[in-house]
């Protein structure tokens, strides 16, 4: 968990600065750096979240219990 939230919080610290700027050349900047903070902040709750409740519904390893039951219905 450390190393997701320290590369999500490095990386949304770097590019804040290109974000919220308003000078010259910032037209080119602002969108980009925008949609990259963004992703980055929503990064960590796909990767910590929702990632491993998909992996665990989908996965096709079952437990021996539930594995005896389904052999049980199919026979």
């Amino acid at each position: 968990m450390r190393p997701v939230l320290m590369t999500c919080v490095v990386a949304c610290v770097g590019l804040l600065p290109a974000a919220v700027s308003n000078g010259i050349g910032s037209q080119v900047q602002k969108p980009l750096a925008l949609v990259v903070v963004g992703g980055i902040m929503l990064a960590p709750v796909l990767i910590l979240i929702i990632l491993p409740v998909l992996i665990d519904t989908f996965s096709r390893r079952r437990s021996p219990d539930t594995a005896n039951e389904v052999a049980e219905l199919a026979e």
